[in-house]
């Protein structure tokens, strides 16, 4: 598969120390037209400074990073898209390592792609036993042996976003993504890439409010799937 155009979504909440850099790390060679689309919850400086550095910045004014990712989905296909990559704004993923997951697209050995987390630093243990059980929660609902199924780094191709515009979870998407894609044969596989520790910000996510929302989103896209099928 020849790239001709690359859509890059950077979901942002209040990311204004690092939403440049990542904006400017992400390399231009990839495909013949990259555009860089910022969606964007702040109320910061984060999005004069996304435009500053080049990208198109489309603001939020409800939901989570379920309904910034659904967004960006809907985004990608009015763009154009040839493939779509997301990564979060916070600069813990590598842009550098882009390529990576856009390799088994372009080979044609997968329409989504998934950045398997290689952790630069020891992850709190609550929140790895989480991981590890969403993960293996994800795989036995869709079928697909995954083993981060909560990566903010991914690459679908054309198949894979119209798939996903059936997207109804607002707080998240990571595991409901993977259980539409599987359910309706889009071909997913795994690449690992570089997490580094947070160094600016914090995560808006709650250790006590996310297990639930991700149980009932994951359950209500499972049942919705079968009755589909």
């Amino acid at each position: 598969m020849t790239l001709k155009k690359l859509i890059v979504i950077i979901p942002t909440c209040n990311e204004e120390d690092t939403v440049e850099s990542v904006i400017k790390q992400i390399p231009r060679n990839l495909a013949a037209y990259t555009k860089i689309v910022v969606i964007d919850k702040s109320r910061d400086a984060t999005p004069i400074k996304a435009r500053k550095a080049g990208a198109l910045v489309l603001g939020q004014s409800y939901g989570g990073l379920g309904t910034a990712f659904r967004l960006g989905i809907e985004t990608g296909i009015r763009l154009g898209a040839d493939v779509l990559v997301h990564i979060d704004g916070d600069l813990q993923y590598d842009p550098y390592e882009m390529p990576l997951l856009l390799e088994p697209i372009l080979r044609g050995k997968a329409d989504m792609v998934l950045g398997r987390r290689v952790f630069q630093y020891k992850m709190p243990p609550i929140k790895r036993v989480g991981n590890e059980f969403f993960s293996r929660f994800v795989s036995r609902l869709s079928g697909v042996t995954i083993s981060d199924a909560q990566t903010g780094y991914r690459a679908l191709n054309r198949k894979a976003l119209e798939a996903l515009l059936g997207l109804n979870g607002d707080y998240t998407y990571t595991q409901e993504s993977i259980i539409i894609a599987a359910k309706r044969n889009i071909r997913i596989c795994e690449v690992p890439v570089t997490f580094k520790k947070r160094t600016h910000g914090r995560s808006f996510i709650s250790l006590f409010r996310y297990p639930f929302n991700v149980l009932v989103t994951v359950t209500r896209a499972y049942i919705r799937e079968r009755s589909l099928l």
